[in-house]
């Protein structure tokens, strides 16, 4: 069945998949019992996992890492996979669209994936709405610059990001290097 469904999905584009895969699970985790049918399958409560660190209680030491729920929009729905923490973001101060498409390849015999998104997100306003449902699991938030903020004011971004996330996330990520994020020729 594994085999059948990826050569399905890798007839598509690899970022049209991680869009559509993340509104289905949105879609079905409304479902009566979804959560619970996940969590019986995916969740491992098992305090020699549990890490604590930084004054934070981890449930295990996997996470989610920033770049799959860009825009916090389903961290409760990714909870129920048994993740011990998820990352947000990339956050940026406002919106950006990122790199032109396409962006996402995937190195089927490397069985990897490469990213040049660039930071695509719905910038940090919209962000601090979306934290603001209850929730069950360690949320971090990976924060940058807009592409279009000069290095030398990039520091203005960070402590932008800092400051609207500080009450609504339990810890940061500071990404100060993407190599593959482009500048646009119109700025905002």
């Amino acid at each position: 069945m594994y085999s059948l469904i990826r050569k399905i999905l890798f007839l598509f584009d690899a970022e049209l998949i991680h869009e559509f895969s993340v509104k289905l699970i949105k879609l079905l985790s409304k479902l009566p019992f979804s959560k619970y049918i996940l969590r019986y399958f995916f969740l491992v409560n098992n305090q020699s996992l549990e890490r604590n660190l930084f004054g934070l209680k981890f449930k295990n030491p996997v996470g989610l890492a920033a770049g799959f729920d860009k825009n916090a929009e389903c961290y409760n729905e990714f909870s129920n996979f048994g993740f011990g923490f998820i990352e947000i973001g990339t956050v940026t101060p406002l919106p950006q669209p990122g790199n032109p498409k396409k962006r996402v390849f995937r190195l089927i015999e490397d069985k990897s994936l490469i990213n040049r998104l660039g930071f695509n997100n719905k910038g940090l306003e919209v962000i601090k709405k979306n934290l603001r449902k209850k929730r069950d699991v360690i949320i971090g938030a990976n924060i940058g610059k807009n592409v279009f903020t000069e290095n030398k004011d990039g520091y203005k971004d960070y402590l932008e990001c800092l400051d609207g996330l500080h009450d609504s996330v339990d810890y940061f990520a500071i990404n100060i290097s993407s190599p593959n994020h482009k500048k646009s020729k119109t700025v905002p």
